[in-house]
Formats: C-alpha cells, structure tokens, sequence
C-alpha cells in the first residue's frame, strides 16, 4: 500500500511540475509576443515620425544617453542595463534597408 502512495504522490509530484512548466511557457510565449509587437509598432511609428522629423534619432539618443549617466555602471546589472538600453535604442531607430 505504501508503494501506490509513493507513486500516486510522485505521480502528481509530476503533474504539478508540469502544470507549472506549461504556465512559464505559456507566460513565456505572451512576453514574447507582447515584445515582438512592441518592437514592430515602436519601429513604425519612428519611422514615420522621422519622415516628419529626420532628427528624431538625435533627440532620442540624448534621453538614453541621460538616463545611463544616472547609473554608475558600477554593477553587473548596470552594465547589463546600459548595454540593452543602447541595442534597443538603436534596434528602434535603426533605418530600414533601401531608405
């Protein structure tokens, strides 16, 4: 008797870790998602203000540029930070091919 319960217990030991593992993913794949939109929809709406604006990436660059000499870049995770702050900057303003 005490062996089914062992496997009954490790069985929904299993199911537990599984339920869990499919909500990350799926948690996972939405952040994923919400960023890939974000990034499509940030990148068109520069694009056509810079039609307007050829400056903008000028005037956003010092705003960036602001916020990192906020941080001493002391840590890890400041030097983390001002590493993706700059990809993404230049990720959402960087001119399409062909223009």
């Amino acid at each position: 008797m005490d062996q089914v319960r062992l496997a009954s217990t490790c069985k929904k030991k299993e199911r537990d870790e599984d339920i869990e593992r499919d909500q990350s993913k799926r948690r996972q794949l939405a952040i994923s998602a919400q960023t890939f939109v974000l990034g499509t929809v940030v990148r068109a709406l520069v694009e056509h203000v810079r039609a307007a604006d050829p400056e903008i990436d000028g005037r956003l660059r010092p705003a960036v540029e602001a916020r990192v000499v906020e941080l001493d870049g002391g840590s890890d995770t400041d030097r983390a930070f001002i590493e993706s702050t700059r990809n993404y900057l230049s990720y959402f303003t960087k001119v399409p091919e062909g223009d």
